[in-house]
């Protein structure tokens, strides 16, 4: 839902969001750019589905993907596309350098101040003011709902799923919910806090690999957030058939 969610948010906002789009081709020259792109992209669109098959089929480690990763997009672009030279090369493990720390230094704080929360027991206090202020499970719903993206905008995403949410959990159940639907409510909360200011981690570190400055990127994010991240949180919520359709056809419900 999130992914068709922002397919549809970018195809319309996109273009009159951003002028500086590229000009598009004819009709005719479109078609067959599209083919000819769409060729010449194979060998990389192989490169996921080697790793996540390779994840999934127990031959490595999401760790060892990584590696795996490298080498095939070192061989692909040394062999197949002929572009990734030396220079290239040196290049790219500088940037990756300068990227990696930047993403490490952001996760440190942010774990750093998850931590420091969770030992005050800032989480535990906050979850006794929401079971004191509502008890209809509408009300319990929501509540958790607006507590989860709170905390979410202050914590990293680890601290929220393995310290917070277990102990909402005695709280959902009151409400009737599945365990399975309240991680997909967890799921939903964890993306919308997490690129919300004031932390907001993963939007920092997709400016720092897109190269694009937080000032910029916060109107597009809000507004994804608004149109896309929230209310498919809400359906989450209050369409129980969303996240346990899938469960229920693998008879594990």
């Amino acid at each position: 839902l999130l992914m068709f969610g922002l397919i549809l948010f970018n195809y319309v906002v996109a273009g009159r969001w951003f002028k500086e789009l590229p000009a598009q081709p004819a009709d005719e020259a479109k078609g067959r750019s599209s083919l000819k792109t769409l060729f010449y992209a194979v060998p990389a669109l192989c490169i996921p589905a080697l790793i996540l098959g390779g994840i999934y089929g127990g031959i490595f480690t999401p760790t060892e993907a990584a590696a795996v990763a490298v080498v095939l997009v070192i061989g692909i672009g040394c062999f197949v596309y002929r572009e990734l030279t030396l220079r290239k090369l040196r290049d790219s493990f500088v940037r990756t350098a300068e990227t990696t720390g930047t993403v490490i230094l952001i996760l440190l704080f942010s774990f750093l101040i998850g931590r420091i929360l969770v030992a005050q027991g800032v989480p535990q206090d906050l979850s006794a003011f929401v079971t004191g202020l509502v008890d209809s499970p509408i009300g319990i719903l929501l509540m958790v709902n607006v507590f989860l993206i709170l905390v979410g905008m202050i914590i990293d995403d680890v601290s929220l799923t393995v310290v917070v949410a277990p102990l909402l959990l005695p709280l959902v159940g009151v409400a009737d919910v599945n365990p399975i639907q309240f991680a997909a409510i967890v799921a939903c909360a964890v993306i919308v806090g997490s690129n919300s200011p004031p932390m907001a981690p993963v939007l920092y570190m997709s400016c720092r690999i897109s190269k694009v400055t937080v000032h910029r990127s916060f109107g597009p994010a809000i507004a994804m957030i608004v149109f896309v991240a929230i209310p498919i949180q809400l359906i989450t919520t209050f369409v129980p058939a969303v996240s346990l359709a899938f469960p229920r056809m693998l008879g594990l419900l």
